[in-house]
């Protein structure tokens, strides 16, 4: 049982030999901003290999500059603990650098002009991410005789951005078998012409009639696109991420795990197919170690925008008759949350309807107040994915349960002009509801949602701060009011997700015995005025470990370097 050996996974730290003592470093002359209130701001850290053990000023400094191993210098640069984000495919992120990349495209014609010039990903399959009908002319949609006309033989299998729909030609629904009288299946669309034929368009679960034909990437690849990923990751300051994806991926990272290798900490959120499995082998969520753990687990109650099958109270503004898709009926859904409550689990429920999301809040809620849940417990929270479309009062009846929300302000950049005109001006200015949310006391986490969007942070604080996209449009923000300040935007991808994800004593703050996880900025975050589309990360250190410097003078694993976990000095870290 590939999950249950989890439980048995060998770690370094079980070993019996010695394990070379751990190096203090003394990082000076920078402005930390700490997150912590018992000292906000800090001009010295002072670490002992992944753990910081202080935090001041230049007294800090000339006391342990003799008694440290190392001293560095970070410039006088701004310095804010490293962040995580809360809702990324990893995995997926990696594979898709590989793979066509649509998001910029227009048209039909530009996305097949971009599949033209991209080799071929998975063997003879030709594979590409981020088209967005929304992009298009209003007469040109996506139809499988546009893609066979380029692409006669080979199939062709298109994500679109927000990875709800895809777009294949004819040969890939030859491999797969899809015909005029394959039925829809339970949450899913095949989108049919006027004569009841596939026209290539293929929505929610029936996705996976084409994808499962794919052949499944290796072992070896998907490590490799675990480290791909992370190396993109680590450039923009980001340490850890909660990463809902499929079982296989966890058995890759389990490997590299194996081995030392897995220097990101991931919050791996299992597909909830895979419950029955972990609880019949005794496996709770929060179970693993610092760069490993399982958190909720993943089911999906609805679609997205982009394909419009989010699931909403009223029809969508350009059709009467749709509502979006219900992936699971609520009865079923019930069932479900009651299970997981039952064996220790909680729940990471994508909704972004409104309908979606009500439904999320009140039956998460109902099941937690049968067992006594408080908001003060520590231990793993119960999530709402996206919590896109905030119903009127929704805000105040999340903030009522033991519930947070994971939100990616970075999909305003394209979706606040789709959303006016599929959703309309009321629902749409209860959209990305973030201020709104945190006013009613709802834990709020930023993410990406990548490979749905950019993996860059400092774009989406931008979209959380200012709502606008990255032309600065429209003017004075996307309903203004829903705006939050640097500070909100910081916690919500620093301390926030650590304490979601039941790590808050030990990760998303810069105070002693907190991890010694921290990006160096290039710019001051406190500086009026600021453009956080213009921030970049200098350098990224987690585990006390340098993973990441621009300048390219150095680079360490946190887990396999030597020259980091050697003690030269003999200094023992019990001194401190």
């Amino acid at each position: 049982m590939a999950v249950a050996s989890f439980l048995s996974t060998p770690r370094q730290a079980a070993s019996y030999q010695f394990a070379p003592m751990p190096r203090i470093r003394l990082w000076t002359h920078a402005d930390f901003t700490t997150l912590d209130l018992g000292c906000p701001r800090a001009h010295v850290l002072l670490t002992c290999g992944g753990t910081i053990l202080a935090a001041g000023g230049t007294d800090l400094a000339e006391s342990w500059r003799s008694r440290a191993d190392e001293t560095i210098d970070l410039g006088g640069r701004s310095v804010i603990p490293g962040l995580t984000d809360s809702h990324i495919h990893l995995i997926d992120t990696g594979l898709t650098m590989r793979q066509a990349a649509l998001e910029t495209c227009c048209s039909p014609a530009e996305v097949i002009d971009q599949v033209r010039r991209t080799p071929a990903s998975d063997g003879d399959w030709l594979v590409g991410v981020g088209f967005q009908v929304n992009r298009f002319p209003p007469s040109e949609r996506p139809h499988r005789s546009l893609l066979d006309a380029a692409f006669p033989d080979r199939p062709v299998l298109l994500h679109s951005r927000c990875l709800h729909q895809v777009w294949v030609n004819t040969a890939a629904l030859r491999r797969a078998g899809v015909t005029a009288s394959t039925p829809d299946p339970a949450g899913g669309h095949i989108v049919r012409d006027e004569n009841g034929e596939p026209t290539g368009v293929l929505q929610e679960e029936a996705v996976g009639l084409v994808t499962r034909a794919v052949p499944e990437p290796t072992g070896t690849e998907l490590q490799r696109a675990a480290r791909e990923a992370a190396g993109n990751l680590w450039s923009h300051g980001v340490v850890a991420v909660h990463a809902p994806e499929p079982r296989r991926y966890l058995e890759a990272l389990m490997a590299m795990d194996r081995g030392g290798e897995l220097a990101m900490r991931v919050f791996f959120l299992p597909p909830f197919g895979v419950a029955e499995e972990l609880v019949g082998a005794g496996i709770i969520g929060g179970f693993g170690h610092e760069w490993l753990r399982l958190g909720a687990l993943k089911l999906f109650l609805d679609g997205a925008l982009g394909s419009a099958t989010a699931l909403m109270h009223t029809p969508y503004e350009d059709n009467p008759a749709n509502r979006g898709i219900e992936v699971i009926p609520a009865e079923r859904f019930a069932e479900m949350v009651e299970f997981a409550h039952t064996h220790r689990w909680r729940l990471a429920v994508h909704a972004i309807g409104d309908k979606a999301v009500d439904r999320a809040v009140e039956t998460l809620g109902a099941s937690q107040r049968a067992r006594g849940d408080r908001r003060e417990d520590p231990g793993i929270w119960d999530r709402i994915e996206h919590f896109q479309v905030c119903s009127p009062g929704a805000a105040q009846r999340a903030a009522q349960t033991r519930t947070a929300a994971m939100m990616q302000p970075i999909h305003l950049f394209d979706d606040w002009r789709a959303a006016g005109r599929l959703w309309g001006s009321e629902r749409s200015a209860r959209a990305y509801a973030c201020r709104s949310l945190l006013d009613a006391g709802v834990p709020v986490c930023l993410g990406s949602d990548a490979p749905v969007a950019s993996t860059n942070p400092f774009e989406c604080i931008h979209a959380a701060v200012e709502r606008t996209d990255l032309a600065g449009q429209p003017a004075g923000g996307w309903y203004p009011s829903e705006r939050v300040s640097v500070e909100a935007a910081l916690n919500a991808y620093c301390t926030q997700p650590a304490v979601v994800a039941g790590e808050g004593a030990r990760r998303g703050r810069l105070a002693p015995g907190m991890a010694a996880d921290f990006a160096v900025l290039s710019d001051d975050p406190w500086r009026p005025g600021l453009d956080w589309r213009t921030v970049q990360c200098e350098m990224t250190v987690a585990g006390g470990a340098v993973v990441f410097d621009r300048s390219g003078h150095r680079r360490e694993h946190p887990r396999l370097d030597s020259a980091f976990t050697t003690h030269p000095t003999g200094v023992s870290p019990c001194a401190c």
